[in-house]
């Protein structure tokens, strides 16, 4: 039989270590996973915020090229309120996208892209959008979004009306009813925008609190529960160990005091043990029969 010093050979010691620390290796990979899901959600959030800068910052160079427009009547100014609007669109664009129960995530990549988001950004984007999508908070924000896309809408209308008209030879006259329209899209537009950069920054402060307490609380019961884990652990080995002991204590005690003779083969080395009874039935003396 085994004895109480072979144990070791028994159990590796890579897996009495293991049997030991694994609720902290598991610990540690739940916290990392906690972690790196925290500074996405954080990521996303920059992300949007510094996007709806954008947006705003394009709707308001979009409206100021249109007026030159109106003025000027070149082209050229036209073409710069086209490419200001894009931003808009493409952040519309991805959306619309995200909000379908399957969307296509090359398209609403394209249109974040579009939006000028940066493309280390977009997956933290889409992440987040998908799976807080309904969330009331969230959905207020996109909410307004909503009002702010459908503006958009009627400040293109507005524009290529502008076009219409001075491609017709209309005079300042002419022109000043869809001028008027730009500025009262463009005055309805500024409070949205300040709506949703209060409403979205109130869900970063309300995010930024709960990602800390659900950090701090799962590490706070975690830590404890891998240290009871460990401690009951150890206590079952060394438990196993000390009947471990006893038992071979008992054999010893069994072979001194028997006449019999016995003879033990521990087939994970090999070794052959003979008690001395064993050898004095043989006719050997303790010391010429080697184990």
């Amino acid at each position: 039989m085994a004895s109480f010093q072979d144990i070791g050979s028994v159990i590796p010691v890579s897996r009495r270590v293991l049997l030991i620390v694994w609720p902290f290796i598991a610990i540690v990979v739940l916290l990392v996973w906690l972690a790196a899901e925290s500074m996405s959600i954080m990521i996303a959030i920059r992300s949007y915020s510094e996007g709806e800068s954008l947006w705003s910052k394009s709707q308001k160079i979009a409206v100021f090229h249109l007026l030159r427009y109106a003025e000027s009547r070149d082209d050229a100014d036209f073409q710069k309120y086209r490419e200001a609007i894009v931003v808009p669109l493409g952040d519309r664009k991805a959306r619309e996208e995200l909000e379908k129960p399957h969307p296509d995530y090359a398209v609403a990549w394209q249109g974040l892209i579009e939006g000028r988001t940066h493309p280390g950004d977009i997956p933290h984007v889409i992440k987040l959008f998908r799976r807080f999508r309904n969330f009331e908070q969230i959905a207020r924000v996109i909410g307004i979004w909503e009002q702010g896309d459908r503006l958009i809408d009627e400040l293109i209308g507005a524009a290529e009306d502008l076009r219409r008209h001075v491609r017709s030879g209309a005079t300042a006259e002419g022109l000043r009813p869809v001028i008027e329209r730009i500025f009262d899209i463009d005055t309805r537009l500024t409070p949205l925008e300040d709506q949703f950069t209060k409403t979205f920054g109130d869900v970063a402060r309300q995010t930024q609190f709960l990602l800390l307490l659900v950090n701090f609380t799962t590490a706070g019961v975690l830590v404890p529960l891998g240290i009871l884990l460990s401690y009951r652990t150890v206590r079952r080995r060394e438990e196993a160990e000390r009947a471990l002991k006893i038992s071979e204590e008992r054999f010893n005690l069994a072979v001194t005091g028997s006449n019999d003779g016995l003879w033990d083969w521990n087939m994970l080395t090999g070794e052959t043990y003979y008690s001395p009874r064993f050898q004095q039935l043989l006719g050997y003396g303790a010391s010429q029969m080697e184990n």
